[in-house]
């Protein structure tokens, strides 16, 4: 849910406010080897030039998440639609099948998941993911990559044919 306010804060900043990007997102990757780590990536393909300038809103952004209350407004945008996907997940069988199902025997604690699935999205407050978002949302330990498209491209499109 996080990962969906910061997306939502990505759209409104970088797409909205600034018109730098069309398409911007956040996702959380969890690591299941060792509890408390993974990866939260913040996405937005930019003109290069505008890098920096992006670089700061999205460090903003974390900052804000860390210091700022997230709104009970924000919670609702970001858990309405995921609830009603779960709903519709839960009524279809490739969900029990390939996520439930699959791999459950290496890690049995699937089946409890999906038996309170609903209940556990349901219950989040806008203090849980506050308490999150100081937990992990660390600029200073925050990765930063820049890829950028060569200066002349077309004289490397010429010299490749």
């Amino acid at each position: 849910m996080l990962a969906n306010i910061f997306s939502n804060r990505l759209r409104e900043t970088i797409r909205e406010k600034l018109g730098a990007a069309y398409s911007s997102i956040a996702y959380n990757q969890p690591g299941r080897a060792y509890p408390g780590y993974g990866v939260f990536q913040a996405f937005a393909h930019v003109d290069p030039d505008d890098s920096d300038l992006i670089i700061k809103e999205i460090k903003q952004i974390a900052s804000d998440l860390v210091e700022k209350e997230i709104t009970e407004d924000e919670l609702r945008r970001a858990l309405d639609p995921t609830i009603t996907g779960i709903k519709d997940l839960l009524r279809k069988n490739n969900y029990w099948l390939d996520t439930v199902l699959s791999g459950s025997l290496k890690h049995p604690q699937k089946l409890d998941w999906s038996r309170t699935i609903m209940k556990d999205y349901s219950s989040i407050t806008t203090d849980d993911l506050s308490a999150i978002a100081k937990k992990y949302l660390d600029n200073e330990k925050a990765a930063t990559i820049v890829i950028k498209p060569e200066k002349n491209i077309k004289k490397y499109n010429k010299a490749k044919g």
